[in-house]
């Protein structure tokens, strides 16, 4: 799965692409001054915008030839936004897509507060779509969302860990959107409740294959390339995937060393870790899961007419050769 190279894709989608950017970028103008200069900040900074293009390649794939809906994929993406304007306070990030965060910037009043205004005017602005799905939808996120930022915060705390837990944390805080792309992308093209329940697994299989593949960047990546520090997430003493599993292979006496370490944390103790999960293979098994998660994705495209929309789906799901 490779989606930090979305583009190829996107040729399909492009007008589409075009009319959301400029719609999504038109949000982020008012009369106030010193909100338009604080929230333009935050819209001047694209990122890959995936949940957008799945949006709109499920559309296509529901309906190749009726006109395509850009107006949802921008409140999605200001749900986006939010949340990574409230995670960058939670996890105290300096860096976002490479340029300083919000909260950095502004501090983290302001960065929260820019937060809660987004998702408040995107549920706004959902009350006068034409699709009675929308709103349903998207207050489920936000609750999903939240929900899995608390059970986060408390597995942090307790240090009872479990894959099981990782993987509702990934869904509440990641899939779901993803979920939720697909899902409205489906429905907003008047799809049948199977179609419409299937593209929703898809998106939930593709969320948490893209979620893994983030943590293990936190282990593997360039920062440069992934936009904040490497080791960020450790740091910061999240749970991922590659850590959870690697102390699944270890023994007592190296397990007991591991929470110690990872409960003090300094910059000595990064590297003891880093070798840790190395020697029990934490990457390889998380990579594996990635891959069985794609594969579920891909799968259940096989189901549906093949058309060049599906063909632009199952081109996102294909194995990253960078691994």
């Amino acid at each position: 799965m490779n989606p930090s190279t979305p583009d190829r894709p996107s040729g399909l989608i492009r007008a589409e692409l075009e009319r959301f950017e400029k719609n999504y970028r038109s949000r982020f103008a008012f009369p106030d001054v010193f909100l338009q200069k604080l929230l333009q900040y935050v819209g001047s900074k694209p990122g890959k915008r995936l949940r957008p293009m799945l949006y709109l390649l499920v559309q296509g794939a529901v309906s190749p030839a009726s006109a395509k809906d850009v107006d949802v994929a921008v409140l999605i993406e200001m749900l986006h936004t939010a949340s990574l304007l409230h995670d960058d306070v939670v996890d105290a990030t300096e860096k976002r897509r490479g340029e300083r965060s919000l909260n950095a910037l502004a501090g983290n009043k302001l960065s929260v507060l820019a937060g809660d205004y987004l998702m408040s005017m995107a549920l706004s602005q959902a009350l006068s779509m034409p699709y009675p799905d929308v709103v349903p939808v998207l207050s489920r996120i936000l609750v999903d969302m939240t929900r899995s930022e608390l059970q986060q915060a408390e597995m942090e705390r307790t240090q009872a860990v479990s894959e099981s837990k990782y993987l509702d944390i990934v869904y509440g805080k990641t899939a779901s959107l993803f979920e939720a792309s697909c899902e409205l992308g489906a429905r907003v093209q008047k799809a049948g409740s199977d179609r419409v329940e299937l593209f929703k697994r898809f998106g939930r299989h593709f969320g948490i294959a893209y979620q893994i593949r983030d943590d293990i960047q936190d282990f593997t990546g360039d920062a440069e390339a992934i936009g904040k520090p490497v080791g960020q997430d450790l740091g910061n003493g999240n749970w991922t995937l590659p850590l959870i599993l690697a102390v699944g292979k270890s023994d007592e006496r190296e397990r007991r060393l591991f929470f110690k370490k990872m409960g003090r944390f300094s910059n000595r103790d990064r590297g003891w870790i880093f070798d840790f999960i190395r020697s029990h293979e934490g990457v390889e098994s998380a990579w594996a899961r990635t891959e069985a998660e794609t594969r579920e994705a891909a799968l259940l495209l096989e189901s549906i007419p093949n058309t060049e929309y599906t063909d632009a789906l199952k081109a996102l799901c294909r194995p990253d050769p960078e691994k």
